[in-house]
Order: structure tokens, then C-alpha cells, then sequence
């Protein structure tokens, strides 16, 4: 009954993570995935009081966590403004806390195979509900759903009625939706390649779910999303272990994915489509508006960790500093999580959330050994990563719930493989 317990908590927090741009404004903002983990705390406690050999789980967590928390602390004790960087410092606990209930409670492979499941069940269910929402605004002019929802929700999801409507889903912004969908498409998209020379119904339906995630992504017409999906898309391609009969997959897998380019290219060369999509992608290498601007703020960030280069200002303080030295305005983010990261923290910080990345890499490189016991969840997480690598250049996203879910089934495969002899693994077939 526990175990039904928490593997209901595990997914009702997955689903809570896909609604990001809804709240209740309850003196402060109040999201549903916060009462989720409020209400597993106590679960998580209670499974340490009467089982303390867990604790060793959530030791390897903190571990992996500790040198980039370490770093945000030492940077806001010099920092000279202190209600950013503890707001930063709160959510980084609970996105720790995302992590330690993966790695808890996640301790088979049956629980690992149906919260996965769902995860890229979300992620295709948002994708449709995106690509409705574009459809819904060419045709009606309104997107009927989310109108109904900003009724009894208050939300920060933004309806414009422009000719640059971007899909978003549930999100406020389409590029943190684009964000995750880069945490559940790896996972469908490598799970395709693993199953592709047996082909049959099934594997068509997964193929229309990964094309409609691809436009999903591709209209939310989000500069980080478009290269974090081709990173991805390539990296799971070339680190797929091929075997049997890999010449004819490869073959297969190259003309779908020249397919979806060649459909998605001729969807955005319309100029009718085009134009009520958005304008942007047009302007992807126009240096003049949007890219301009992003590539000042580099310069100040750049500029700022100059003055500050060992532990920078203080995380998420660089918006502080723009507005007071630059005369920018306050809530504006360097649009790189990478170049904010270095002016945020230093270059402590930098190396910090880099060797986190690189730990997951190798995390991630140590269940592809495990292919024909885990088939697929290895190489998924290897192209995310670096789907989120990529993507975090142009934009920040990593700093989110949905990418600590996406990192904890990780964490949870990787001391799960850890745990239990090879020898007494069960294949999951899927």
C-alpha cells in the first residue's frame, strides 16, 4: 500500500510540473507541484524513521548537489543584495527535494517503466494541446481552452492576439515549454529507435506522437527549443548503441527524421501558416532586434563577472545590477543560463553546474551499458543532457521542475543499477 502511495505522489508531481504557467495567488504565488512536495515530505521522513538504510540514497543526492549549493551560498554571503539569491537558494531546494524522491522511491523497475510512461505520456498530450492551440488561433482566432482555464485560475500565461502567437500549452513562456518538451521527446524519440525494425501499429502511433512533439517544439517557435531539439535529435542518434540489423534502422530513422524536416519546412515556408505562427524564426540570424539584444546582455553579464569573477553577485542578482548600472529593466534574465551562471556565481558557479552536467553524462553512459536490461532510458538521457546543454546557451531553462524530473529518473536508473546485481535485473519490454 506505501508503495502505491508513493509512486501516486511521484505521479501526481510529474503531472503538477507540466502546468507551469497556473497558480493560485494565495498571498504568494501557489503552484500545484508545491503542495505535492509539501505533502511527500512527511511520507519521506516517516520511509527514513522506519527504514534508515535510505539514508544512503539521499546522502548520494545531496553529495552530487552540495558543491553548486556550497557555491550559492558562499556567493550570497558577499553578495550585496540578499532577496534573490534566497529566493534561488529555496527553489534549488526543491528541485534537491524532486531528486531525492526519485532516487527513494523509484526502487524497481516496474515503478521506473510506468512513471516514465506517464512522463512521456504529458509530454505528448502538451504537444497535441499545443499544436490545438495554433490551430484554434489560425482558424478561430482564440484559444478556447486556456481562456476558460485564466477564468477560475489566476495564471500567468500570457493569450496575445497577434499575428505572433507562439504554442505554450500550460506554460508561460514557449520557451520553458519548449524546455520540457526537451525532457520527455528524448526519452519517446529513443524508445522509437530501440523498437524501430519491429515495426508495426504501435510504432506508428509512437512515430505520429514524436512528429506532432517536433512541431510542438518547432512552433513554439523558441531559438534555444529549435537547437536543443536538432542537438538531441543527433546526439541520440550517433550514441544509440546499433546491433542487429543497424543499417537498415539507420536507413529507416533517416527518412523519417528528413520527412519531418521537409514537412515542418514547407509548414513555415506558407506564407499564411508562417505569418500566424510567428515571425521569428525568419529573424533566427537578424542580429539587429531580438538577437542584438540578447548579445548586450551577454556583454554586461560578461562585463559584470569582470568586477566580480571569482563568486560573482549573487544568484539571479545580475537583474539588479542591469537595472541600477546599465539602466535596464528589473525581472530581465541574461537569456543564457551558462553566461548568467558565470556573472551570477563566478566562475565557481560555472564549474560547478558544468561538472553536475558532466556527472549526469556519465551517469547516463553507465545505464547505456545496461541496453538490453533498460532498453532506451540511456541513451534518452544522454541526448536530453545534451538537448538541455545546448539549448541553455541561448536561453535559461535548466533551473526548473520539470528538468529536476527529468534529471531524477537519471539519478533513480543510475543507484538502481547500482543496487542491484545485473544478474538479477529484469529485461523491460515495453
Amino acid at each position: 500500500m506505501y508503495k502505491k502511495t508513493y509512486l501516486s505522489f511521484l505521479i501526481l508531481l510529474i503531472v503538477s510540473v507540466a502546468f507551469d504557467g497556473l497558480y493560485w495567488n494565495f498571498i504568494i504565488r501557489i503552484r500545484a507541484e508545491y503542495i505535492i512536495i509539501l505533502a511527500i515530505y512527511p511520507l519521506v521522513i516517516t520511509s527514513l524513521i522506519l527504514n534508515p538504510i535510505k539514508f544512503k540514497y539521499v546522502i548520494n543526492v545531496l553529495l552530487l548537489s552540495a558543491p553548486f549549493f556550497l557555491a550559492s551560498l558562499i556567493s550570497l554571503i558577499f553578495s550585496e543584495e540578499y532577496e534573490y539569491p534566497i529566493k534561488s537558494i529555496f527553489s534549488y531546494i526543491t528541485y534537491t527535494s524532486i531528486l531525492i524522491f526519485f532516487v527513494l522511491y523509484i526502487r524497481n523497475y516496474y515503478y521506473l517503466r510506468k512513471i516514465l510512461n506517464v512522463w512521456m505520456s504529458i509530454g505528448v498530450l502538451m504537444s497535441i494541446l499545443a499544436v490545438g492551440q495554433v490551430l484554434g488561433y489560425i482558424f478561430l482566432n482564440e484559444d478556447i481552452l486556456l481562456n476558460f482555464l485564466t477564468k477560475n485560475l489566476h495564471s500567468d500565461i500570457n493569450i496575445p492576439m497577434d499575428p505572433t502567437f507562439r504554442a505554450r500549452a500550460f506554460f508561460g513562456d514557449p520557451n520553458t515549454f519548449a524546455a520540457f518538451l526537451l525532457c520527455s521527446y528524448p526519452f519517446l524519440f529513443s524508445k522509437i529507435i530501440h523498437k524501430y525494425i519491429f515495426f508495426g501499429k504501435i510504432q506508428y502511433i509512437q512515430l505520429t506522437f514524436l512528429f506532432i512533439m517536433f512541431a510542438a517544439i518547432l512552433l513554439t517557435a523558441s531559438k534555444s527549443g529549435i537547437l536543443g531539439i536538432f542537438a538531441s535529435t543527433f546526439a541520440i542518434f550517433f550514441i544509440q548503441p546499433w546491433t542487429k540489423n543497424s543499417a537498415v534502422k539507420k536507413i529507416r530513422l533517416c527518412k523519417f527524421m528528413l520527412l519531418n524536416i521537409a514537412l515542418l519546412c514547407s509548414l513555415f515556408l506558407n506564407d499564411f501558416i508562417f505569418t500566424a505562427v510567428s515571425n521569428r524564426l525568419y529573424y533566427f540570424n537578424d542580429f539587429s532586434d531580438g538577437n542584438g539584444h540578447r548579445l548586450e546582455l551577454a556583454r554586461i553579464a560578461y562585463e559584470i563577472w569582470l568586477d566580480n569573477p571569482i563568486l560573482g553577485v549573487g544568484m539571479n542578482n545580475f537583474q539588479i545590477f542591469y537595472s541600477r548600472d546599465y539602466g535596464g529593466e528589473m525581472g530581465w534574465g541574461v537569456h543564457s543560463h551558462w553566461i548568467q551562471l558565470l556573472s551570477d556565481l563566478g566562475i565557481i558557479g560555472l564549474l560547478t553546474g558544468l561538472v553536475f552536467q558532466i556527472y549526469l553524462l556519465r551517469y547516463s553512459l553507465h545505464i547505456i551499458k545496461y541496453e538490453k536490461i533498460i532498453p532506451f532510458l540511456g541513451v534518452g538521457a544522454f541526448g536530453g543532457i545534451i538537448g538541455l546543454i545546448t539549448s541553455n546557451i541561448a536561453y535559461a531553462t535548466i533551473s526548473f521542475s520539470y528538468v529536476s524530473v527529468f534529471y531524477g529518473f537519471i539519478l533513480a536508473t543510475y543507484f538502481l543499477l547500482r543496487s542491484q546485481p545485473p544478474i538479477k535485473l529484469k529485461v523491460i519490454n515495453d
